[in-house]
C-alpha cells in the first residue's frame, strides 16, 4: 500500500533521512518509534504529502506520488495531528465534515458517514454542536479520529494521537482505537515514543535510529530476535513493556 524508495530529507544542515527504503503493506497496523529527533513524524509528513523530500520516490497503491497527483492521493489519507488539530472555530460536527463538503459530497452521503463514525467511536450526538473548547482531551481525539476517516481513506496515519492526554483516558482510547483499526481493514501508521503503545497496537513495529531503520518486525520478534545491540538497549531502556 505505502512504499518510500531512495528518501533523503534535510533540514537545514541536519540531515534527517539519506536512501531510505520503508514498505508498509495492505490491511496492516504498524507502529514506528524511536528517539525525539530520530524522523519518526516526518516519515508520516513526507507520505500524507506535507513535506517533500529532496530525492527518492513515493508510492501508494504502486502509482507513483507526484505534484500533479498528490491532491488526488490526499483523497485516500486520513491524517490525525498530534493533540488532534481541531479549528478552534468550528464545531465538533463542522470540523468533521469539512473535507467531504469542500469537495461537495452529497449532503445525504456525509449523513450516513457521520452516522457510522459516531458508532465506530462512541461519539455521542449531542456533542456534535460542541467547540473543541467545550470538549474533553478523549472527546477531541474522537472528533480527529472521525474528520481523518470521513472520506473513508484506504490509509490512516497518526502522529502521537494520544500523547497529551492522562494515563485513565489514554488507555481507555488505546482499547477502542484498537478495536476500530482491526474493524477498519486499512492500512494504519503510528507514531508514538512508548513502546508498550507500540506494542500494544501493532502488527509491525518500525524502530528508527538516526534516519535509519534499525529493526521492522512483528511485536513478537521484535523483542525476542532484536537484530542489533541498539534493540536491545532500546528494549531494556523501557522496561516493563509487555510482549505479544
Amino acid at each position: 500500500m505505502i512504499e518510500l524508495k531512495s528518501i533523503s530529507k534535510s533540514y537545514g544542515n541536519q540531515t534527517v533521512f539519506q536512501d531510505l527504503n520503508l514498505t508498509f503493506q495492505n490491511g496492516k497496523t504498524y507502529t514506528i518509534i524511536g528517539q525525539s529527533g530520530c524522523g519518526k513524524s516526518t516519515i508520516i509528513r513526507i507520505i500524507s504529502g506535507l513535506v517533500e523530500a529532496e530525492s527518492g520516490s513515493i508510492y501508494l497503491n504502486n502509482s507513483e506520488l507526484t505534484d500533479s497527483n498528490k491532491n488526488l492521493f490526499r483523497k485516500k489519507i486520513g491524517y490525525v495531528i498530534q493533540e488532534g488539530g481541531l479549528f478552534p472555530h468550528l464545531t465538533a460536527k463542522q470540523n468533521i465534515e469539512l473535507q467531504s463538503k469542500y469537495f461537495n459530497y452529497p449532503l445525504d452521503e456525509i449523513q450516513v458517514r457521520l452516522n457510522y463514525l459516531l458508532t465506530r467511536t462512541k461519539f455521542s450526538y449531542t456533542l456534535l454542536d460542541k467547540y473543541p473548547s467545550q470538549l474533553s482531551g478523549g472527546e477531541k481525539q474522537r472528533v480527529a479520529l472521525m474528520r481523518a476517516l470521513m472520506m473513508d481513506p484506504d490509509i490512516l496515519l497518526l502522529d502521537e494521537p494520544l500523547g497529551a492526554l492522562d494515563p485513565m483516558i489514554r488507555s481507555k482510547l488505546q482499547t477502542e482505537l484498537k478495536n476500530i483499526f482491526s474493524k477498519l481493514n486499512k492500512t494504519v501508521v503510528l507514531v508514538t515514543h512508548d513502546l508498550n503503545e507500540a506494542a500494544f497496537f501493532a502488527d509491525e513495529i518500525v524502530l528508527l535510529n538516526k534516519g535509519k531503520i534499525e529493526q521492522q518486525d512483528s511485536v513478537h520478534n521484535f523483542f525476542n530476535k532484536p537484530q542489533s545491540e541498539y534493540v536491545r538497549k532500546f528494549i531494556s531502556a523501557q522496561r516493563g513493556t509487555a510482549v505479544k
